[in-house]
């Protein structure tokens, strides 16, 4: 387990509501606990991340130096409708 620090917060009344019912329930075993994985949440949800921010650039660099020829936007829209169109059928 990573080196924990303690901290204080100020929450809003309801918010400290909130956590005691999920507390309570049994969902979570302590208060921290929700706070924690709001936090892992929270840190999911952001993509500027150095990692993340590589990992994008890695796929634009792949995109970028893929040889297939590009097609239009209407191309592309028109090959979907015709594999769409395609599974239908085999789906009867």
């Amino acid at each position: 387990m990573a080196a924990t620090e303690k901290i204080s917060i100020t929450i809003t009344k309801q918010m400290k509501e909130s956590l005691d019912v999920y507390v309570a329930s049994g969902a979570y075993a302590s208060t921290s606990e929700v706070i924690r994985e709001a936090i892992r949440n929270w840190q999911d949800d952001r993509w500027e991340t150095p990692e993340q921010i590589a990992y994008m650039k890695r796929k634009v660099r792949e995109a970028m130096d893929d040889s297939r020829p590009m097609i239009t936007l209407e191309e592309s829209k028109a090959r979907f409708k015709l594999y769409a169109q395609s599974k239908k059928v085999a789906a009867r």
